[in-house]
């Protein structure tokens, strides 16, 4: 009998595109592109998602070569960096791209790319634009530009993200009729009153509403203003200060009759009896009565308290109970603090603060193995305030698992008994999902570190702040070297230059780092180790690096740069830190 190989290409097409799925579009370009005559053809048949914020300067200079830019329907774009090399790409071939995502971007570069002849025409066939993380302190009249072009020059656009809006941006824009969906990072009571009016025919609106203390009384006049007649269908706030909740109630019933889906998510740090009124389920039924429209209720209200005895009226409320919305509470207590969460069932919000004390019963939890039946499925930010580490903490962790968690914060200012925190923290997450990594410790092991970077084999991104933070990374060097790490923030000062060789070693395998530093002659020690001292041992991945210091005279630095590293590099340098893009 013959025995007949199995090979991938043998596979129909069908097959192929389903195993394509499975790849990244910077794999799948690069494995595939150009191998043979049919391969070529079968990705000249897909659309392709390119994510540029997250590759290496020699995966991007790769990319760039065989990337299909007729091809492209979505981009991601980061940073100074990436902005640079972009200007390299012919854009005006990008004529299928409909989704624009810019991350970590200042309103300096988004403004040369609206400025760009090339970029004219992506622009105007967009359909989604965000932008994400950007430098709120920019000047307003970049600010303005940008916006202008949002609301006048974008005339197939129907999602847009903006980080910031102020009161005063409308006197320089027209309303645009396109916007369907609005994301607003932030933004006044009295700035969402005159937004409303801007994009008439928006129907999803996702916005973190605050109160401008310096302007309160125009924000107190919002409710004497006539009703706006928005059409608004899907709303999500998010409250960042204290706002008296009968001003939520006169903004829902002025502005929002036709809603059907509401998602309130309220947090305070500051215990006052006007919070209380969150948690009035009286008041909630009387303004949810007043939408005759609404479907879908979710919401989370967290806030310090006086007493661990709190009752969850919600629970017993029977207009919510005959509409199935069904509602849980927990309270704990965390340095001096007694904070009480009440939410819908399941929990809403994608961030959740725990103790290890403390367990949250997960009644939604069918332990058949399906992620949409637990509790807890939504969050993807965890942040464990470790306030006791006793062996009891290990009891019943069946009973609560993060799944879908891929961002962990770990806060403590006490020791604890790290082995049992690592074996309770290990049972109630998938560690294979940690991508980011922050630890906030008054002191932690370097054995406990090392747990980390072995065990979560996908982490990038690590941010640490305990005591000798330096002195244990560069003894691990050789273990981040083998993880997956290529971010690393460390807010600990370095000082300590004299294990150059570790240190060459540790930066050279990270591609972006931010580094606190006392004193402008160790920035200059930095700078000689990383880019002057050996030619031959140069780092070679590291794409972005921000050097923190009180620069009194940041043209100095930028004269020294230029006079003594002979590298091809970007630059900016203020008072208080210089950043290089490489």
């Amino acid at each position: 009998m013959r025995l007949m190989k199995s090979h991938f290409e043998f596979l129909a097409n069908e097959l192929i595109h389903e195993v394509f799925d499975y790849l990244s579009s910077f794999d799948l370009i690069k494995s595939f592109s150009k191998l043979n005559k049919r391969f070529s053809h079968l990705i000249s048949q897909r659309v392709v998602k390119i994510d540029l914020s997250h590759l290496s300067k020699n995966q991007y200079e790769n990319l760039t070569h065989i990337i299909p830019l007729n091809q492209i329907y979505f981009l991601k774009i980061s940073n100074k960096w990436t902005i640079n090399i972009l200007s390299r790409i012919s854009f005006n071939l990008m004529n299928n791209l409909q989704v624009l995502i810019l991350y970590h971007i200042n309103y300096n570069d988004l403004r040369n790319l609206f400025e760009s002849k090339s970029m004219f025409l992506v622009f105007q066939q967009l359909n989604t634009l965000k932008i994400q993380s950007t430098n709120f302190n920019e000047l307003d009249g970049q600010r303005i530009f940008v916006l202008r072009k949002i609301f006048s020059q974008m005339p197939k656009l129907r999602v847009c993200q903006i980080p910031l809006m102020d009161v005063n941006d409308f006197d320089d824009l027209t309303p645009t009729s396109t916007l369907q969906q609005l994301i607003l990072d932030y933004c006044t009571m009295i700035c969402l009153d005159r937004l409303l009016n801007y994009v008439p025919n928006a129907q999803s609106l996702s916005i973190r509403l605050y109160i401008d203390l310096q302007n309160f009384s125009k924000d107190l006049s919002i409710t004497k203003v006539h009703s706006i007649k928005s059409n608004i269908r899907s709303l999500e706030i998010s409250t960042i200060n204290n706002i008296p909740f009968n001003h939520i109630e006169d903004l829902f019933k002025k502005s929002f009759n036709h809603l059907e889906t509401l998602k309130f998510f309220f947090k305070t740090d500051a215990l006052s009896q006007s919070s209380l009124d969150y948690i009035d389920s009286k008041r909630w039924e009387c303004l949810l009565r007043s939408i005759l429209s609404l479907q879908y209720f979710y919401f989370c209200i967290e806030m310090p308290v006086e007493s661990e005895i709190i009752s969850n009226s919600f629970e017993k409320n029977q207009f919510f109970s005959k509409r199935n919305w069904k509602f849980s509470s927990q309270v704990y207590t965390y340095s001096f603090n007694t904070i009480l969460r009440i939410h819908t069932d399941p929990y809403p919000k994608r961030s959740l603060d725990i103790i290890p004390s403390k367990l949250f019963p997960d009644n939604n939890n069918t332990n058949n193995g399906d992620d949409d039946d637990s509790m807890y499925s939504n969050v993807r930010n965890l942040r464990i305030l470790i306030d006791s580490t006793s062996t009891s903490i290990l009891n019943n962790l069946s009973t609560v698992i993060y799944k879908n968690v891929t961002s962990l914060t770990l806060i403590s200012n006490r020791t604890f008994n790290e082995q049992v925190f690592l074996t309770y923290l290990f049972s109630i997450i998938n560690r294979d999902n940690i991508i980011h990594l922050k630890i906030q410790l008054d002191n932690c092991s370097k054995n406990f570190l090392l747990n980390f970077i072995e065990n979560l084999k996908n982490l990038s991104s690590l941010t640490i702040s305990t005591y000798q933070s330096w002195s244990k990374l560069i003894q691990l060097t050789s273990y981040v070297s083998k993880s997956n790490i290529r971010l690393l923030t460390v807010y600990e000062v370095l000082t300590d230059f004299n294990q150059f060789e570790l240190l060459h070693e540790l930066f050279n395998q990270l591609e972006t780092v931010s580094v606190n530093i006392t004193s402008i002659d160790d920035c200059y020690r930095l700078l000689t180790l990383l880019f002057i001292g050996n030619k031959r041992r140069q780092v070679e991945n590291l794409r972005s690096l921000a050097i923190k210091c009180d620069f009194h005279e940041p043209d100095a630095i930028a004269n020294w740069v230029r006079s003594n590293v002979l590298r091809k590099l970007s630059y900016k340098c203020t008072t208080s830190a210089l950043i290089i893009w490489l």
